[in-house]
């Protein structure tokens, strides 16, 4: 009996962590956009900068040949971002809110001018992700304080979420913990001792990778 409990005390505490490193890859959004000329074609090698209004952090890119810009990984959080290129007036656009695991699509048109001369715009309509069909939904502290959330514990709240995956992952542990099935893998938790260590492990040699290469 003792040893039932533990084990079930030691799951727990997997899905616990499972869902705060769940919580902090989704921690990053995605910025990106289209940088034209005023008669619709697209302006190369403009220079792209975003900046967390909060932080004064940067990040900087340039367009492609088709225009496009793209900053794969930004931390959340409200940002400016300046758009410049020979022989156009630079574009700076305020207030872009990024939130958690969201991807953000910011068109930016460009006025022939002098750099010098800059264009301010306030980003006050709402973006609508068309890149992806994957849902996903953002807890602001006002739900948080109202829902009555034992313990009032943020990672609680990963199991209010449309994600299907999170969803049958913490029904499966549930059956899991009070006997009806055998553990069926999980797509999302890490649920200890059965597969946390390898895929921490797993995660771990991906980000090794990732900064050999000097990616996000």
């Amino acid at each position: 009996m003792i040893r039932r409990i533990f084990f079930r005390l030691f799951l727990l505490v997997g899905l616990l962590s499972g869902l705060s490193s769940a919580s902090f890859a989704q921690s990053t959004a995605v910025l990106s956009g289209t940088v034209t000329d005023a008669s619709g074609a697209a302006v190369p090698n403009a220079r792209v900068v975003a900046t967390n209004q909060a932080t004064s952090v940067e990040s900087a890119t340039q367009t492609d040949t088709a225009g496009a810009y793209l900053f794969p990984a930004l931390p959340i959080g409200i940002y400016r971002l300046t758009v410049s290129g020979t022989n156009f007036q630079t574009a700076v656009v305020t207030d872009l809110k990024l939130q958690v695991a969201s991807t953000l699509t910011h068109d930016v048109q460009l006025k022939v001018g002098q750099t010098t001369d800059t264009i301010e715009i306030t980003s006050d309509a709402a973006v609508v992700d068309t890149t992806t069909n994957t849902l996903g939904q953002v807890i602001n502290d006002k739900t948080v304080q109202e829902i009555p959330l034992n313990g009032r514990h943020f990672t609680d709240l990963s199991l209010l979420t449309c994600r299907t995956d999170f969803g049958e992952d913490a029904t499966n542990l549930f059956n899991l913990l009070t006997g009806i099935c055998q553990f069926q893998g999980t797509r999302r938790l890490l649920v200890a001792p059965f597969e946390l260590r390898e895929r921490v492990l797993a995660l771990i040699r991906r980000e090794t990778e990732h900064a050999q290469q000097g990616l996000p």
